[in-house]
């Protein structure tokens, strides 16, 4: 049988990638971590490798925001996310760690957004002001999340990607087979309480609307992908005749329709190809309307908060006319989510999900 350090041997026992290996070496993790353990690493290494070595807390923000690094920090937060509830909540920490940087880094591309678009309206100069402030806010507050955790130490090393490899070492992951199936529980934890939570997809915001929508159906793949092919699509069982078209569509050749291929698993998790392609297609078709919707509500911040608007009502009608929409292409907005979030649920698309989760 082949052993783990085998250059010849598949699924788990295959070696890691070689920029996880080099990854481990500049971090002296000296043994493997087994294929658990080592998902995890694979984030931080492809992280690490797109990371600028920039000790400046303000450069560094910028050079993040121009890279990009965004949706493969996603993936490493993906990553952690689905463990943090399990060894004592011994990966919380950087978990939330990870997600204050995407965080930060979202913060500020939207109110960088904010600021360009209101220039292209022709926005009066105090709701400019204003949006440069915000723009300020974010970048300073992107700033001390990096000088708490993030600047590169003298060997090049990353501090909190250093405590992840210490705790990685240090915790006694359950083996493969069983992974496996805490991996699957959390999931299915996970799409229950989705499928049980009502949302209303004529509010924006908050934890119950339309963006909360997009944001959970993006974990989905997010959560897929990062667990570099343990989940697999799969054509054989497709349960919603509605969504099977999605197989021969122009979805289907999206890059964001790919999954890793399972290289280095001894069994992947088989999901509905057409339900993860429905997904694909949810998110950009709720991205479009999350993102017209948000335009309207940040110009009427900027109109309030630079003082040009005296309230909430006059703020709309001066967006709405700045963004060149009448009040019923508003609502269309809203009506359009609230048909696609029914269509879900009519399908009983997460359940479905879950049911797959079992096979």
């Amino acid at each position: 049988m082949a052993n783990d350090e085998d250059p010849v041997a598949s699924g788990r026992k295959a070696p890691p990638a070689a920029d996880v290996l080099a990854f481990m070496q500049q971090y002296g993790i000296a043994q493997r971590l087994k294929r658990p353990r080592e998902r995890v690493l694979t984030w931080l290494a492809r992280v690490s490798a797109g990371f600028p070595q920039l000790e400046d807390p303000a450069a560094l923000g910028a050079a993040l925001l121009r890279r990009d690094l965004r949706s493969t920090l996603f993936y490493l937060e993906g990553i952690l996310r689905l463990y943090r509830r399990r060894y004592e909540q011994a990966l919380d920490a950087p978990y939330q760690r990870v997600k204050a940087l995407e965080d930060g880094l979202g913060q500020l591309g939207a109110a960088v957004h904010l600021a360009e678009l209101a220039r292209r309206l022709g926005l009066a100069e105090p709701a400019l002001h204003w949006c440069d402030t915000q723009v300020d806010a974010a970048r300073s507050e992107l700033s001390a999340e990096l000088q708490a955790a993030w600047l590169p130490q003298a060997d090049g090393t990353i501090p909190l990607f250093r405590s992840i490899c210490e705790a990685l070492a240090a915790l006694d992951f359950e083996g493969y087979a069983r992974d496996r199936r805490s991996l699957i529980k959390e999931l299915r934890r996970w799409l229950k309480t989705l499928a049980d939570t009502p949302l209303d997809m004529y509010v924006l915001q908050g934890n119950h609307g339309l963006h909360e929508l997009r944001r959970q159906l993006r974990w989905f793949p997010i959560y897929a992908v990062s667990l570099d092919g343990l989940v697999v699509a799969s054509d054989r069982h497709n349960p919603i005749e509605e969504y099977r078209s999605l197989l021969t569509s122009e979805v289907a050749e999206s890059p964001f329709a790919r999954l890793p291929e399972p290289l280095r698993e001894d069994k992947p998790i088989e999901i509905s190809r057409s339900l993860f392609l429905a997904a694909t297609q949810f998110i950009s078709q709720l991205g479009e309307l999350k993102d017209a919707a948000e335009d309207l509500a940040g110009i009427e911040h900027a109109l309030i908060g630079g003082g040009v608007a005296r309230s909430s009502r006059a703020a709309q009608a001066q967006a709405l006319e700045a963004l060149g929409r009448s009040p019923e292409q508003q609502q269309d907005l809203h009506v359009r989510a609230e048909r696609l979030y029914r269509g879900l649920r009519r399908n009983r698309y997460f359940q479905h999900l879950r049911s797959d989760l079992k096979r």
